[in-house]
């Protein structure tokens, strides 16, 4: 599949793989086997290679769903691949060898969980490797089934039906080790889920209609289509005008092309295709109606379809004046129908009435088709069906048998990819490729009233999208994909009219006539003369155009001299019959185009022919182009430049250049057929007159330091009120962002400055959801969202050393919702961490910082833009990736469990033990059970001066510190330390022990003293202290010893015991004092602890 497809037309393929898995899901949460609901599955489950038994139909989901990723020769890697689609998430499980072939396209899908195993991380001896990459894929596969009750297998691969019965899955590899005791919960694996076959589902999945589906029907399908249509053209153009035209002959391009795509291959072989090539000449059309039996090459051939023959089908017919022919894709859904004629236009009364009836037909064809695309109802199509024709033949006044209305039909059908009938559904969007058929069947001569001239018939396969919008109005694009064979042709024209003078001016195959932009283009030979313009259109009649029948003209030169002339020549009412069916149009107008490319007609027409007749002004120069008229030089300038052969997307930009409208209302289509109502804004974007007075806001998440410089280095010309969320609220908080900005845009509106522009920078935490603020700023009109920006350190895309991607992360560079990318310096992954993003948004800019500053101006102005967020494109991009968001819908059910867990403490901390525990942080293989990131405020025991900002990244190991002083305001209220935590399935009571094991040593409780305890110095202080207080009555000291008065001596103080207990009283309320404080600071250390889920 040539890959420069999706760039042409703008449509991403993480879109189409997202938006396959949705569809998927879709049909799960609706039920498959609706209305009944029995037995409609949780999960539909795909496993690859022996596990599976290489079972054909588990593959090709997984095909469909990875865009063909798993289709490739890759030998044994993807072997190990499984993958379990639930309602509203998605479980894969890879080996770490297919990891980086799968993962551009599986992280685009919302809500997965990666089940892939590292031994790196795990510290495996090389010997065990093998047997813990096999168990780790059992477990990994009965967490994948643990909470589904009923599960889904697409058993059958497409066109191939098998027999099943739930048992056979008891034979695969990985299901038998369901049961194995000590690792699976043992026991059958269909006694504990119910198995049931979605063989039946997968072809109305595989048909959905998506960008790449559309690519590979034009790419593969339309293109070899059209090659043998245009082979058939060529014989017929080389059959000889006096011979029958041989229809086995003529026709073998389309039978060949039909009967050997049947056989060749075997997708599809076991559909039986209800349509098959026929070409019918004169009266033998007729079997269009009726089930007939008729001679196909001297046999017999039956027709089993009431509604359409089958089989290649000639009959005796004399003198044909049209002949049927119908082309079938054998193995897809493209089926094309045409009249062709083969006599002169003019020939005869009734070969001008079956041109003008055909001609009737084909507008009343795409006048029904429009009718319902706006009202999606089949009765009303065929209505105005029947209307348009009865109205066509009273106003171009054709002759024609009487009761020709009530022989006229119309119907529209779905196909699938192998042209299986689907249902069209009524009032609903039918997602699938369509056929719309109209035919007039018994038209009766004009000359010879017994005479039956057979059946008109013609037919488009088409693709649609249509959106219904939350006010009940609806948009819709459509593209014919047939519609570039040719609608009107004419084999054996007549002999070429002749003019008696010399030609002014001749050329073969220089010119492209239209008459309006809806019917086909002709390729026109020319020669002209002073009396008139002799044309000889390709496969029409040719005609001459006096001078004497243009009432005026208008010609318009090209902007470029690699355009085309364009001559719009208005015709006199009396002289339109001259002009081809297929060349008349109500307006009298017939548009003919001259390429630069054929310089002798450009300049001969303008120097001989124009300049005459502006001396005859019949000619007015044009500069300007009214909207019709740009339609049709657009359309002569494709048609000038579009080969008669498709291979390349280039090649279909020209044929089809509603492509690339079309591939953005079916996006809308796609998101908005699983139940969402979309917003009107998704039409026109957020309305100018709404931003003029609203004060833009630039979002940057992570941004920190980022933020603070823009805000410095941009406050000359911006007015900034800037917002950032503490460090203790890490999740999206609607109540302190509203109060926030309802404070930020009162300060804005009070203070105006005419040199500043207003605006605010709002700094939002980690990993939070954007779209949780666009729903929030709905309600504040005083404010819009001009810019978001995700900060992003090129290291920390990645965990582990084997650099797997951080699940959910990529989600916030999401088309839509993020309009920058700003990456920090890294020589090694700043160029693979900007590719794997653009795999995911190609939109996005890239903004490099150097230490957190932007130097760029275009960089700065990105973030300063206030068209890019607000723009119809990302509107609807939002949509497409969060269908529901508008409605205030779930965005999507969490699997990763992603929780900020804030824990405070009333203590300062010890810096070393602080540091160590962070750095010591390692992550754990696959459990999701991880801190991916820490933000923290702090203070540290060494410095109380100082709050430390501190960030961690775990992909990266990057340690990043900022301090800030208090100045005048030390010491602060209290020194309360916040860290957060942000990771999956975080533990509170294991985060609690990590900053208790980061507090300063503990202090332990002291024991009261006794008299025992006192050391020999304590008491001879207390000796030295006391020596010379008063003493007792009766007691004296005699210069070296105390006496008292019976005669004793004692060398110390007689109260000396009394001061002892004294001080020993005094020491031990100290002590008291201190283990009270001890046994309180213990208890406020860690005031609160408290767990978030943001994501």
């Amino acid at each position: 599949m040539p890959h420069n497809f999706s760039t042409n037309y703008n449509y991403e393929s993480a879109d189409v793989s997202g938006w396959r898995v949705k569809n998927v899901q879709a049909y799960l949460r609706n039920g498959i086997n609706a209305p009944s609901k029995d037995n409609d599955p949780d999960g539909m489950l795909c496993i690859l290679g022996v596990d599976g038994l290489f079972n054909a139909g588990m593959r090709e989901l997984a095909n469909y769903l990875t865009l063909g990723a798993l289709d490739t020769d890759l030998g044994d890697l993807l072997d190990d691949t499984m993958i379990m689609v639930k309602p509203n998430s998605v479980h894969v499980h890879m080996t770490l060898s297919s990891y980086d072939h799968l993962a551009p396209v599986v992280h685009t899908w919302r809500n997965v969980v990666v089940h892939c195993f590292d031994p790196s991380t795990n510290n495996i001896p090389e010997d065990d490797i093998q047997e813990e990459v096999e168990l780790y894929k059992i477990h990994s596969f009965i967490k994948m089934v643990a909470d589904c009750k009923v599960i889904a297998i697409p058993y059958s691969q497409t066109g191939h039906s098998k027999p099943f019965k739930p048992f056979h899955v008891e034979k695969w590899p990985i299901v038998q080790a369901f049961g194995l005791d000590g690792i699976g919960p043992g026991g059958f694996f269909t006694m504990s889920h119910t198995v049931v076959d979605a063989s039946g589902l997968t072809p109305v999945i595989f048909s959905t209609l998506d960008c790449r589906n559309i690519e590979q029907l034009m790419l593969d399908g339309l293109s070899c289509f059209s090659r043998h249509w245009a082979d058939f053209i060529s014989k017929c153009d080389r059959s000889p005008a006096d011979n029958p035209l041989d229809v086995a002959d003529v026709g073998e391009p389309l039978f060949s092309y039909y009967q050997f795509g049947r056989c060749s291959g075997s997708e599809g072989r076991g559909v039986t295709h209800s349509y098959q090539p026929f070409i019918l000449l004169g009266s033998m059309t007729s079997a269009l109606k009726v089930p007939i039996t008729e001679a196909v090459n001297g046999k017999q051939a039956s027709h089993s379809s009431g509604n359409d023959v089958t089989g290649h089908i000639v009959g005796d017919v004399t003198n044909p004046i049209h002949m049927v022919i119908q082309g079938v894709q054998p193995k897809g859904p493209l089926v094309c129908r045409r009249s062709y004629f083969l006599v002169p236009e003019n020939q005869s009364k009734d070969s001008r009435m079956l041109s003008l009836l055909y001609k009737a037909m084909v507008t009343a064809f795409y006048g029904a088709v429009k009718v319902y695309l706006s009202s999606l109802s089949a009765s009303k199509a065929v209505d105005s069906a029947k209307e348009s024709f009865e109205y066509l033949l009273e106003k171009w006044q054709i002759e024609s048998p009487e009761g020709l209305l009530e022989s006229l039909s119309f119907r529209i059908e779905s196909r699938g990819n192998l042209s299986e009938i689907l249902p069209l559904l009524n009032g609903k969007p039918s997602p699938f490729v369509k056929i719309a058929i109209i035919s007039l069947s018994d038209i009766s001569s004009l000359v010879d009233t017994e005479r039956n001239l057979g059946s008109l018939s013609f037919s488009d396969t088409f693709v649609d999208a249509v959106t219904v919008f939350a006010d009940g109005s609806s948009d819709s694009e459509v593209v014919y994909l047939t519609r570039i064979l040719p609608i009107f042709a004419s084999f054996f024209p007549p002999p070429l009219p002749s003019l008696p003078e010399k030609p002014l001016l001749s050329d073969t195959d220089c010119v492209f006539l239209a008459s309006s932009k809806r019917l086909q283009t002709a390729v026109s030979s020319i020669r002209c003369h002073a009396s008139g313009i002799l044309f000889q259109p390709r496969r029409l009649d040719s005609f001459i155009l006096p001078l004497s029948a243009l009432h005026s003209v208008r010609y318009y030169d090209g902007p470029s001299p690699t355009r085309l002339l364009m001559i719009a020549m208005r015709l006199k009412p009396d002289y339109l019959a001259i002009l081809p069916t297929a060349l008349v149009h109500s307006d009298g107008l017939l548009y003919m185009g001259v390429p630069f490319a054929s310089r002798k007609v450009n300049s001969g027409f303008k120097s001989e022919i124009l300049s005459k007749w502006r001396a005859a002004k019949l000619a007015d120069v044009v500069e300007t182009l009214s909207d019709v008229e740009k339609d049709v030089y657009e359309g002569l300038v494709r048609s000038s430049r579009t080969p008669s052969r498709f291979h390349t997307a280039v090649q279909y930009d020209l044929a089809f250049p509603e492509l690339r409208s079309f591939y953005s209302q079916l996006s809308i289509s796609c998101a908005a057929d699983h139940g969402a109502k979309v917003p009107l804004s998704i039409k026109h974007g957020l309305a100018e007159s709404a931003r003029s007075s609203a004060i833009p806001i630039t979002v940057i998440v992570s941004g920190g330091r980022v933020a603070e410089l823009l805000v410095a280095d941009t406050s000359s010309t911006i007015q900034w009120e800037s917002i950032s969320q503490p460090v203790e609220l890490p999740g999206f908080n609607p109540d302190f962002l509203t109060e926030s900005l309802r404070d930020s845009i009162d300060s804005l509106r009070s203070v105006v400055d005419p040199s500043r522009k207003p605006r605010i920078l709002l700094d939002l935490p980690y990993l939070v959801e954007v779209h949780q603020l666009v729903a929030l700023l709905r309600d504040l009109p005083d404010v819009f969202l001009a810019a978001v920006a995700v900060c992003l350190d090129p290291d920390g895309l990645y965990v582990g050393p084997n650099r797997r991607i951080v699940p959910g992360l990529l989600a916030h560079c999401a088309r839509g919702w993020t309009s920058a990318v700003i990456l920090g310096k890294s020589e090694r992954t700043y160029r693979e961490t900007q590719q794997r993003i653009r795999e995911f948004n190609s939109n996005v800019a890239f903004i490099l910082t150097d230490e957190g500053r932007i130097s760029r101006g275009p960089d700065i102005e990105i973030l300063l833009d206030n068209e890019v967020f607000p723009s119809r494109d990302m509107e609807r991009a939002r949509f497409l990736s969060i269908p529901g968001w508008w409605n205030n819908v779930p965005p999507f059910y969490s699997v990763h469990d992603i929780h900020a867990v804030v824990v405070r403490s009333d203590s300062v901390l010890d810096r070393p033990r602080f540091l160590g525990k962070i750095k010591s942080l390692r992550v754990r293989n696959d459990e999701f059970t991880a801190i991916i990131k820490i933000n923290s405020a702090v203070y540290f025991s060494d410095n109380k001066r100082e709050i430390y900002n501190i960030s961690w990244d775990s992909p990266s190991g990057k340690l990043l510190i900022e301090s800030s002083g208090f100045g005048d305001d030390y010491p602060p209220d209290s020194f309360t330390s916040i860290v957060t935590f942000i990771g999956f399935d975080l533990s509170t009571k294991e985060l609690k022990m990590f900053l208790e094991q980061s507090l300063p040593p503990k202090l332990e409780p002291k024991p009261l003293r006794r008299r025992s305890d006192l050391t020999p110095g304590e008491l001879a202080q207390l000796t030295k202290k006391h020596h010379l207080d008063s003493l007792p009555e009766g007691w004296y000291y005699n210069g070296s010893s105390y006496v008292s008065g019976f005669g004793d001596k004692s060398p110390s103080h007689p109260l000396m015991e009394e001061h002892i207990m004294e001080y020993l009283e005094v020491d031990n309320k100290r002590i008291e004092a201190r283990n009270e404080k001890i046994k309180d600071d213990v208890e406020a250390k860690l005031v609160s602890v408290t767990s978030q889920q943001i994501l």
